[in-house]
């Protein structure tokens, strides 16, 4: 099976820092072939933040969870609204499963954040570190 749709990793180079980008891609779900989105933030190439992103049933948020589950262990759900979130920190990283139930949709993201790699972003000089946010989709 194909994991890329569409043009490949395309990154731009924010106006800002120089040594951030600001990367995405399409790949196909490797279970079901569906697309997810990939959106990762790099500071001078080391990856600090990377996400994966799409529409599941509530069947495949459950296989997400159960596989995250019993490689880093079970967790409880937190709440905000509508939002759900499952998290692991393993030293200086850390895991978020999210998701949201709309319409009938399951919006769901896993993100992975290096810590020490954002932690020594700063625009130089006394500034203090800056933490890269994910654009809006369009």
């Amino acid at each position: 099976m194909q994991l890329l749709l569409g043009p490949g990793l395309t990154c731009q180079q924010a106006q800002a820092d120089r040594r951030l980008q600001d990367c995405r891609a399409v790949i196909a779900d490797p279970t079901t072939g569906k697309p997810l989105s990939v959106w990762l933030a790099a500071i001078d190439s080391a990856v600090g933040v990377l996400t994966v992103s799409g529409t599941l049933t509530s069947t495949e948020l459950a296989a997400w969870r159960i596989e995250l589950e019993s490689t880093y262990g079970s967790r409880p759900t937190t709440m905000q609204g509508t939002q759900r979130m499952l998290q692991w920190v393993r030293g200086s990283q850390m895991l978020r499963l999210t998701w949201r139930v709309s319409g009938g949709r399951v919006e769901a993201s896993a993100s992975v954040v290096d810590g020490p790699v954002l932690d020594g972003w700063t625009l130089g000089g006394n500034d203090s570190a800056r933490i890269a946010k994910p654009r809006p989709p369009g």
